[in-house]
Parts: C-alpha cells; structure tokens; sequence
C-alpha cells in the first residue's frame, strides 16, 4: 500500500510538472507578404491613391501572417507588424500620363504566439 501511495505521488507529480510546462507560451516570428494592385490618376491625388493600395498590401500581409499563425495553432500578438518593407511601382507617375496601373507588395514580420 506504501508504494501505491509513493506511485500515485509520482505520477501525480509528473502530470503536474508537465501540464504546466505545456501552458508556457511559444513566440514565433512570421512574415506575411501582401500584394495589391490598382490604378490611379495623375494629379493632386495621386499619392493618396497610392497610399491607399499599399495599406491594402499590408492589410493582405497580416491575413497572410493569420493564416501561418493559425496554422501553428496559435494566435498574433498583434495586427501592427514588428517590421515591414513596402515597394510601389510605379511611385512617380511619367509625365504625360493621365492613369498609371501601380502595384505595392508588403513584406510584414509579425510574433505569432502558441500556447
């Protein structure tokens, strides 16, 4: 009966030791990559619509990041990215035109957290 009591304590313990560590959290850096593309007319506007296809790039990228993250069953620290590098082409309209087709692609890191 001593040891049954001794085996149970063990195990007991085991599970305990185990299920705690379990709950400590994992952080994972992901990189979502956005793309968008749009046209835009030349003229005092142009850099808003510009600026409003590269936030839709970056918007893309934190799905992108979601999706990996959820993935690894887990969730996003954040929807702000820890980093992100953005490119636009064309940026400066050429002269003469009047409606330029401009694509942006976000590349976005953000801390995914598994519990």
């Amino acid at each position: 009966m001593k040891h049954s009591k001794w085996i149970l304590g063990l195990i007991f313990g085991f599970v305990m030791a185990t299920t705690a560590f379990a709950s400590v959290p994992r952080y994972y850096s992901v990189n979502g990559q956005g793309w968008s593309t749009g046209g835009c007319n030349t003229g005092p506007a142009y850099r808003s619509c510009v600026n409003n296809i590269e936030w839709r790039a970056e918007n893309d990228s934190v799905r992108d990041a979601e999706r990996q993250c959820f993935g690894m069953r887990g969730r996003l620290q954040s929807t702000f990215p820890t980093s992100c590098w953005n490119r636009c082409n064309p940026m400066n309209p050429p002269p003469g035109n009047n409606y330029i087709s401009v694509s942006c692609r976000a590349d976005c890191n953000f801390t995914c957290i598994v519990p």
